[in-house]
């Protein structure tokens, strides 16, 4: 199984390789340009903001991840394939309702609602809010 690795050690990572790449950029806009002070601030600029990004990048997993059922893994297959048209998503409260009292889809014969339920803890953790 994959094991996340710490902030610290993406940061350290992230950080050691900018260095690098930053000096190269650097050598290469002086090579070009013969400017040292304008070779120095794209070095440091570019730095910084690759440092951000890869950062947010190797991050962002743990910022949106949601972790599902086996079950709501197969309701997904099912939507992506097609297996549930005219469904195209989960369905919403509203849909939820017709479905359970109406047995209607979008005006489609339909009994069975498609939901994925999510825990007040997960949309606590993901600062997610409800109506």
């Amino acid at each position: 199984m994959y094991q996340k690795e710490s902030h610290t050690r993406t940061l350290l990572k992230a950080i050691s390789w900018r260095i690098i790449t930053s000096l190269t950029t650097t050598i290469l806009v002086y090579l070009f340009f013969g400017k040292l002070d304008s070779a120095a601030i794209v070095g440091i600029l570019k730095t910084f903001l690759k440092i951000f990004s890869y950062y947010i990048h190797n991050n962002v997993e743990s910022f949106l991840s949601l972790e599902v059922s086996k079950r709501k893994v197969c309701d997904i297959e099912l939507i992506c394939n097609g297996a549930f048209l005219p469904l195209d998503h989960f369905m919403n409260k509203d849909k939820v309702m017709n479905v359970a009292f109406k047995l209607n889809l979008n005006g489609t014969l339909w009994s069975i609602p498609i939901m994925l339920p999510i825990s007040k803890d997960i949309l606590k953790k993901h600062k997610i809010k409800t109506k």
